[in-house]
């Protein structure tokens, strides 16, 4: 189960449209200023290649001074873009996105700003 979030508001749920594709779609009535930069452009549906590819490019790049001993403390002996995103969910402390992997997850507790106590934003 792949989700994408911003702080604690759900913005896609994941569809499998045919094994083994998958995609995402956006939930209704969601505010433009909500939707990920560069995802469902002029669709409700984005690819999940499409969305994994955005979630990528948003973890350190392997020529970070520090790439090695970031790897160690995740737990990884090679460096993976995709395997990174599901360890940080793909939080930046820059925004609010983050890639909700498991159902338990919470901003709280899975992204950047809600673990530095950012009060979530009110949607309401």
């Amino acid at each position: 189960m792949f989700v994408i979030m911003y702080d604690n508001m759900e913005l896609t749920v994941t569809e499998n449209i045919g094994t083994p594709q998958v995609q995402m779609r956006l939930k209704p009535n969601i505010p433009k200023q909500f939707i990920p930069l560069g995802l469902f452009r002029n669709s409700e549906t984005e690819s999940m290649f499409k969305a994994m590819n955005w979630f990528c490019d948003r973890v350190f790049p392997e020529e970070r001074v520090d790439c090695k001993e970031l790897l160690e403390e995740l737990g990884l002996e090679r460096y993976d873009p995709w395997e990174i995103v599901k360890l940080t969910r793909g939080t930046l402390m820059t925004d609010g996105w983050w890639l909700k992997v498991h159902p338990t997850d919470t901003y709280e507790e899975h992204s950047l700003r809600g673990a530095a106590g950012i009060p979530p934003i009110n949607f309401d």
